[in-house]
């Protein structure tokens, strides 16, 4: 990351996260400082220096060419990597926020990622392309981190109204993280039923790049630019409006 980053005109840089608390009020926090300093303490020294490590040695080739906004066809191996790479990242990110605000993903994630080093089949997880906030200016939005719990209830109801067998978990989340132009989604629903019924809605289609499930063949990235439908916000807020992403 050191060396994707090396915009000269940019001075300093904004992390900004936001979460929902435990009475689902939003909270936001950020600061000015290098996030690539950020180190959370929840991981043991076999885990960080054994597979988490291959994780990230997996995608160290190709993620600086997508961090950077540079044109790149992904491999079906690719895809496989850089999901579980997302994963694994926006589990630690939320450990950045306050224990009470670590309300969006339940510890059985944690669990299961580390059962299998890979998404669970109770996820998709997508790539998308935006434009970094104050780039080429003196302090750049360097790291955006959204993490949302959904309302599993009401899918749980719509479910059994369609008679559909019962959810897994009641636990819904999705969660967004920005690096430099690069977007990573993550819808996680407690049925693996639901999450394969997902499919891009017509009006994201052609912004959003699905790298979990990985496709048979090799995708182009970038897709088009979220800021013309209104950035990451139209990205998070894709399932409220009725629109699917897969």
């Amino acid at each position: 990351m050191r060396t994707v980053l090396t915009d000269p005109s940019v001075t300093g840089s904004v992390i900004y996260r936001q979460s929902k608390g435990p009475d689902g009020s939003p909270v936001a926090r950020s600061h000015r400082g290098d996030w690539r300093d950020a180190q959370v303490k929840v991981v043991c020294g076999d885990c960080n220096s054994g597979w988490m490590n291959q994780l990230e040695q997996a995608v160290r080739l190709f993620v600086p060419d997508l961090i950077n906004g540079r044109p790149v066809m992904l491999t079906r191996e690719d895809q496989q990597a850089l999901a579980a790479w997302t994963v694994e990242t926006v589990l630690m990110l939320q450990h950045t926020h306050l224990r009470a605000h670590q309300v969006a993903i339940p510890p059985a994630d944690y669990a299961g990622l580390f059962a299998a080093k890979s998404p669970s089949q109770l996820m998709r997880v997508i790539a998308a392309f935006v434009e970094p906030p104050g780039r080429g200016s003196n302090v750049e939005a360097t790291i955006e981190y959204l993490a949302e719990p959904r309302d599993m209830t009401a899918i749980a109801t719509l479910m059994a109204r369609d008679g559909e067998r019962d959810p897994q978990d009641l636990s819904a989340y999705t969660a967004t993280l920005r690096i430099g132009f690069l977007v990573l989604h993550v819808i996680r629903v407690g049925s693996a039923q639901f999450v394969a019924g997902l499919s891009p809605g017509p009006a994201m289609q052609s912004y959003v790049t699905t790298i979990w499930p990985p496709a048979s063949r090799e995708q182009a990235w970038p897709p088009r630019s979220l800021a013309e439908i209104g950035g990451l916000i139209a990205l998070a807020r894709s399932m409220d409006a009725g629109v699917n992403v897969g």
